[in-house]
């Protein structure tokens, strides 16, 4: 099965351990996994898409910011 896990970075608190506990599960069971990110570093073991820049992630900070 192909299986898309996307979440804002690799490292961080309990979605992201939940994201990498799941990447390697999958993985192991034998499935095509992608983790599609937005920010941070990656093992360059992981199948990856880089989501946007980070002109894109700054921008939706201070949108986030000013109008949430």
């Amino acid at each position: 099965m192909k299986i898309l896990i996307v979440d804002a970075s690799w490292y961080g608190g309990g979605a992201e351990t939940i994201a990498r506990e799941l990447y390697g599960h999958l993985s192991k069971k034998g499935h095509v996994v992608k983790f599609a990110f937005a920010r941070g570093d990656i093992p360059t073991d992981v199948d990856t898409i880089k989501i946007g820049s980070m002109l894109d992630v700054c921008i939706q900070c201070a949108q986030t910011r000013l109008y949430d």
